[in-house]
């Protein structure tokens, strides 16, 4: 039986400063993942201007630096962890664009969103969701780059 919404919550809370080991010391390549995230996002720059929406944003701190060297023309972050966003905040802090943190579950963010987005990232976020919940992505339209 899935995880209620407040128990999936409270769960990620809990393992929040183990999920945060685990990244400082790389076991999961973020270091590696990330900086072929920089390199789509620089190939995505060099067509224009572009919309950023993160599902699961997390605490951002990977994210943040590829967004710093290719900044989108504003950015809206989505997570369930209110410590997660508090700490995106910061890591967010020097971009010079519009920047947008939302509490909120990413299943409903996508199925109310009502902006246009040019690029809709997520990261480890993923692997909460079921097989049925995974059904998200047909709500993400590809957009010409």
């Amino acid at each position: 039986m899935p995880m209620t919404t407040s128990e999936t919550t409270a769960f990620f809370t809990h393992t929040w400063s183990v999920y945060d080991l685990i990244t400082e010391h790389n076991y999961m390549s973020h270091r590696e993942i990330y900086a072929k995230v920089c390199d789509l996002l620089q190939l995505r720059r060099t067509s224009g201007q572009y919309r950023l929406l993160d599902l699961g944003c997390g605490n951002a701190r990977f994210l943040a630096p590829c967004l710093e060297r290719f900044t989108p023309s504003c950015y809206q972050g989505i997570d369930l962890s209110d410590s997660a966003l508090d700490e995106a905040r910061t890591y967010l802090a020097k971009l010079p664009c519009p920047v947008e943190l939302t509490h909120r579950d990413l299943l409903e963010a996508m199925e109310t969103t009502n902006g246009e987005w040019d690029v809709i990232f997520t990261g480890f976020a993923l692997h909460h969701l079921t097989a049925e919940e995974k059904a998200f992505f047909s709500g993400c339209r590809a957009l010409p780059v």
